[in-house]
């Protein structure tokens, strides 16, 4: 058990827009909840961080201040490039379905 990291780019396109966390138990976070509930895997200090970074009034005000920043939901792109045989770098065929 533990913290498992994944690129946005490597999802399909249009699955994700913010940061997302996926408990083996429960209902995902996105946003801000999703890194406080990810700060818990570091330390106690961390976990209390996290803890009060979800409290309502607190996370409701840092989601609004992060997407004023210029962190708010996004769209990423794929960034596979398609090599030889149409295999492109994240494991798949190409648009067209060509593979070697």
């Amino acid at each position: 058990m533990g913290l498992v990291f994944s690129d946005a780019e490597t999802l399909p396109v249009g699955s994700i827009r913010r940061l997302r966390y996926i408990p083996s138990e429960g209902e995902a976070e996105a946003g801000v909840l999703a890194f406080a509930r990810a700060l818990k895997h570091l330390n106690f200090a961390w976990a209390f961080c996290g803890f009060l970074l979800r409290l309502p009034v607190i996370h409701h005000t840092a989601q609004f201040l992060t997407d004023v920043a210029g962190f708010g939901p996004s769209t990423p792109s794929a960034i596979c490039a398609t090599g030889q045989g149409g295999i492109n770098s994240c494991g798949g065929a190409s648009k067209d379905g060509a593979e070697k």
